[in-house]
């Protein structure tokens, strides 16, 4: 995450059902979104996806 304007440079995702997860940081990083702007995306639960917020 640039600390300049809170916008995701990159993710590395290691672990079960990682390939749900880095898609979530794929589509925030081709759409130029901020870290903020995924931590307030409501996400069904309990799913890993819901998980992105404490992750940034």
């Amino acid at each position: 995450i640039e600390e300049d304007n809170d916008r995701i440079l990159g993710a590395q995702i290691l672990g079960p059902h990682a390939e749900e997860v880095i898609n979530i940081f794929a589509i925030a990083i081709r759409l130029g979104l901020k870290a903020g702007e995924i931590k307030q995306a409501i996400f069904s639960y309990p799913t890993n996806s819901s998980d992105i917020s404490y992750m940034l």
